[in-house]
């Protein structure tokens, strides 16, 4: 029968399934072209709203509350693995949609009763995989969701197919046509036909107030595309993903999450060193703070403000807002994972690990998770876990080879075993990494005068040269001498003079308590109420 609704029944309205394990036939109706509703939903379920920033709003309304009943519960959970969606557009445009639609199936899935979805940190090499079956059995998953998104006249055609590990053969496929405003009644279906085709059910209550998309198209096109730019973290893309984010909001003044988003990517492109404070900090704080104006009840826009406060450095206020994001959308993992990061700043770790642990859970396709918790393993001195998950990364995370690189690169130089740290640093050929070549190969006054020479160029961070020299040049007062820059310079990365092994000799230093003062965090670990 599974053979016969592949190829000439194919179109076939009405189909009869044997249930593995089962005798007793079951009789549904499965249209292989669904058509698509005028207008989106207008109710979306507190889930959602988490699944609003994590799926680049892009499935507002795809966890709404349903309830697919059966006439039995499965015995098992399903494990499902949710592959990266093909871009079959001619000129390569639509690949924000997919990733953003496949995140949002990724994340519907989690919250579906009876259905587990494969975290991507568990998946090594699957982009590569030759068919759906070889990438589920990769991941150890019972199935594999799969999609494309192609170009159709003037609006979209979006196939969405599972397929069975064991048999390969799709055990569900629909073709869906429509435009920009439909993904979400998109998503909604796909993940019924999902749900039905492994024996799952879902029950999302609705109790949160209504979440809304910009009803102009251009606008919600725009946020998309500058949604998926600002997720890649890349310094070029983020910058490009300032400018959409600003004609979002100046088309559409009054879209709340909108602020957020920009907010949100502003601030982080300057955690990360994409731009500086003086060119991103301000303009988010100012955007984040507006959200919460906007809508007080968006979770999205706490988190983003929490962003700001952190970016201020008030670690007590900022962490109440994070706790305020958390409550208003349980199921929303980026709120989780920023309040992980936080509590790792002030000196909680173990509090941060389990948050962070539940972002992962609500979130398994996020590559994010896993680094912040290398970053907590470097942090705590567990060496064995932090370069085995550097290892693991590398092989399952293309994207952030780079990142887990530097990881493992940072845990040999806090163990004193500089030269292992070398090829690490010889694959990220920037100032900060070419100079610390030049310093293992036994010229580290060469690297020194590189790294000066790109500050004085390309604008090299001043926390940068302050952990060259504690680490490279064991210069106690040249050290402190560019964090006291880097404070002046309101960079970020200076929180990690409390949490670097790097600065372990340094950090009860007068001058460093001084900026530990500035920064507030005179007093550490730093205590302050969840709520």
């Amino acid at each position: 029968m599974a053979e016969y609704y592949e190829t000439e029944g194919r179109q076939s309205r009405l189909r009869i399934r044997l249930p593995k394990g089962s005798y007793v036939a079951q009789i549904e109706e499965c249209a292989t072209s669904a058509a698509l509703p005028a207008a989106v939903p207008k109710r979306a379920s507190s889930a959602v709203r988490a699944a609003a920033v994590a799926a680049i709003a892009l499935t507002v309304g795809l966890a709404a509350a349903f309830t697919l009943s059966r006439l039995r519960p499965p015995v098992h959970a399903r494990t499902v693995v949710v592959l990266p969606f093909r871009d079959l557009s001619s000129d390569s445009r639509l690949g924000h949609i997919g990733e953003g639609l496949r995140e949002g199936l990724t994340s519907a899935l989690v919250r579906t009763k009876g259905i587990e979805v494969m975290a991507r940190a568990s998946w090594p090499k699957l982009a590569r995989a030759a068919n759906p079956a070889d990438a589920a059995k990769a991941a150890q998953a019972e199935a594999a969701v799969t999609g494309s998104v192609s170009s159709d006249g003037d609006g979209l055609q979006i196939v969405v197919s599972l397929a069975d590990a064991g048999t390969g053969k799709y055990l569900w496929s629909q073709t869906y046509r429509g435009k920009v405003a439909d993904l979400s009644a998109i998503g909604h279906s796909a993940v019924l036909g999902i749900a039905r085709a492994l024996g799952a059910s879902s029950n999302v209550p609705d109790n949160a107030p209504a979440q809304w998309l910009p009803r102009n198209s251009e606008v919600l096109e725009l946020y998309l595309r500058a949604s998926a730019l600002a997720r890649t973290r890349e310094a070029g893309r983020m910058r490009e993903a300032a400018a959409l984010f600003e004609h979002v909001i100046a088309l559409e003044p009054d879209f709340a999450l909108g602020y957020a988003g920009a907010a949100a990517n502003y601030l982080v492109a300057v955690n990360n060193g994409c731009v500086s404070w003086r060119d991103g900090g301000p303009r988010g704080v100012d955007l984040a703070r507006k959200a919460v104006a906007l809508d007080p009840t968006l979770a999205e826009a706490h988190s983003a403000l929490g962003l700001a406060l952190e970016s201020e450095w008030e670690w007590r206020e900022a962490g109440a807002e994070l706790s305020r994001a958390i409550d208003l959308d349980p199921r929303y993992a980026a709120g989780y994972f920023r309040k992980a990061r936080d509590l790792a700043i002030v000196g909680r770790f173990a509090e941060a690990e389990r948050k962070l642990e539940t972002a992962r859970m609500l979130d398994p396709s996020w590559d994010a998770p896993d680094g912040l918790l290398g970053e907590l393993y470097y942090y705590t001195r567990r060496w064995d876990d932090a370069l085995g998950l550097a290892r693991r990364g590398r092989e399952a995370q293309p994207s952030y080879t780079s990142f887990f690189g530097n990881l493992a690169a940072r845990v040999y130089i806090a163990q004193g075993q500089t030269q292992l740290a070398g090829p690490y640093f010889s694959a990220d050929p920037d100032a900060f990494h070419r100079a610390w070549v030049r310093a293992i190969d036994g010229d580290p006054q060469g690297g020194w005068r590189d790294l000066l020479a790109a500050r004085q160029t390309s604008g090299e961070s001043a926390f940068h040269l302050a952990e060259f020299a504690a680490a490279a040049l064991h210069g106690r007062g040249t050290a402190l001498d560019w964090l006291e820059q880097s404070f002046r310079d309101h960079e970020p990365d200076l929180v990690s003079l409390m949490l670097d092994p790097i600065f372990d000799s340094i950090r009860e230093d007068p001058r460093a308590r001084a900026i530990r003062r500035g920064i507030n965090l005179a007093e550490w670990p730093v205590w302050y109420a969840e709520n």
